[in-house]
């Protein structure tokens, strides 16, 4: 038997290892090919995205707004049907356009929008109940701020509230029809506690449950009253027994024996407890307490 020579036989195992190299190479996709193979086709195994309709309407109050450019006015709304939510009324500051005059703090609207990249426009406004002739005086116009200022900040954005939209409406009313606005506050900032789940309770200690009767202690490390056994008078605001009844009558939902009647140690206390659950003090307040005190 003859051999091949040993460089003969080296370039034949090198070729043959190229020819098995290659028939693998070409066996074996390619590893871009390898991932556009693992995915799913387009338009399957995804959830189809919902459109939403680019024009809508809602019931709406206004909360604030703020002058944006030469003519528009961007505005922050509670709805009755979306909750909180800015738009931009266009040209609303021109004498001529069709929305002037309809959006003023706390008119109530039946708007109708357009969707727009950032805001949404407001395309027309159909005045609901309007008590602004009413509002422009100072103590009312100073409270309805600070009823405006609390809904804006404790509402979270496009989460509908029906219970605060109504309480907000007859509020509104409230100042309006009454000459002491401002006893209107107190009750309404229990209530949209209340209505927000953050309701406080009013006849026993948030600490050992007990009854509260004779006295009362404003507890602001927790956002309610103690009884004088669980926490110090001392550097507290303590409610007496009348005052305490007082502040039971002004959280009362409406019907079992609600009342205004507070005096301003009571506003004050309740005041207090707002802040807490706010965490900030309503900028509004300033102006009202700069009028002539209760």
């Amino acid at each position: 038997m003859v051999r091949a020579p040993a460089g003969d036989r080296g370039r034949g195992r090198r070729r043959r290892t190229r020819a098995f190299e290659s028939r693998a190479h070409a066996r074996a996709p390619h590893p871009s090919r390898a991932r556009s193979a693992r995915r799913p086709a387009r338009g399957r195994g995804r959830i189809p995205a919902v459109s939403l309709p680019r024009a809508y309407r809602a019931h709406a109050i206004v909360l604030r707004g703020r002058n944006l450019g030469e003519a528009d006015r961007a505005l922050s709304l509670l709805t009755l049907e979306r909750g909180k939510l800015d738009a931009v009324a266009k040209g609303v500051r021109r004498g001529d356009s069709r929305l002037s005059g309809r959006l003023e703090l706390l008119s109530e609207v039946d708007a109708s929008f357009h969707r727009g990249r950032s805001l949404d426009v407001i395309t027309g406004a159909d005045p609901v109940t309007s008590y602004w002739q009413r509002l422009v005086t100072p103590e009312a116009f100073a409270v309805a701020s600070v009823v405006a200022e609390l809904v804006d900040a404790f509402c979270e954005p496009e989460l509908p509230v029906p219970a605060v939209y109504r309480l907000l409406r007859g509020a509104t009313a409230a100042i309006a029809g009454r000459g002491e606005a401002r006893r209107v506050l107190a009750r309404f900032e229990l209530r949209l506690l209340d209505e927000l789940g953050l309701g406080i309770p009013l006849d026993a200690c948030m600490h050992c449950q007990r009854a509260l009767a004779e006295q009362a202690v404003v507890d602001l490390s927790v956002g309610g009253l103690a009884c004088p056994s669980c926490l110090r008078p001392e550097g507290n605001t303590v409610l007496d027994a009348g005052e305490l009844v007082a502040l039971q009558h002004l959280g009362a939902p409406k019907g079992q024996g609600a009342s205004l009647r507070a005096g301003a140690k009571v506003a004050r206390a309740v005041e207090t407890l707002i802040v807490h659950h706010l965490g900030k003090t309503a900028r509004s307040l300033a102006a009202l307490d700069a009028l002539a005190p209760e």
